[in-house]
């Protein structure tokens, strides 16, 4: 997944909300014809001949406007400033300096995995596994679980690491176990991800 700076994804919401906005402004105004064009009540009182006596003419006075509830929504992004120092007061480290120089960093790759324990001649899946990863300075950079097929997956970037995974069998606690591993600058033609065993 490529990174993205803050201006990017204020860009995205603002994309969005005038998607939003757009469909928005035909509900809104077809829900208003609805109601203003159609007596509803008398409607509804001829069709099942029950009178409901006004329930169905209650109006409000003022129908608010989606338009202007998104209007609302926007005023707040209007002033909004993305000053430089808040940049430099980000603690995203390497990755956010090497983008400022416009220097690319590594790119991140996927690691993947599959956690089995071989019971009564069956592969069994483990699911629930706590998988942690460290990095060669001993520093826990991810960590995550094996779903209910026992596959686990992360991207990190190229480097040296260690998995360590623990986790329960039956109510039983698994001896951990550590894999040491490798993630290249460069995936091999063809491949799309690590697969570490």
């Amino acid at each position: 997944m490529e990174e993205r700076s803050g201006i990017d994804m204020l860009e995205e919401v603002l994309r969005r909300l005038d998607t939003i906005e757009n469909k928005l402004n035909v509900l809104d105004q077809n829900v208003k014809a609805i109601a203003n064009s159609t007596k509803m009540a008398d409607l509804i009182n001829k069709a099942s001949g029950t009178s409901l006596d006004g329930f169905a003419r209650a109006v409000p006075k003022k129908l608010i406007s989606a338009k202007e509830e998104v209007e609302k929504i926007r005023e707040g992004f209007k002033h909004f400033k993305f000053e430089t120092s808040d940049a430099a007061k980000a603690k995203s480290g390497k990755m956010l300096a090497q983008k400022n120089r416009g220097v690319p960093g590594p790119k991140n790759i996927m690691v993947q995995g599959k956690m089995i324990v071989n019971a009564d001649d069956k592969s069994i899946p483990l699911p629930s596994v706590t998988v942690k990863i460290y990095d060669e300075q001993d520093k826990l950079v991810k960590e995550t679980r094996t779903n209910r097929a026992g596959h686990w997956m992360s991207q990190l970037p190229p480097g040296k690491y260690v998995a360590l995974f623990e986790g329960e069998l039956h109510g039983k606690k698994l001896v951990p176990q550590n894999r040491n591993f490798e993630v290249p600058e460069k995936l091999p033609e063809g491949k799309i991800n690590i697969e570490v065993s």
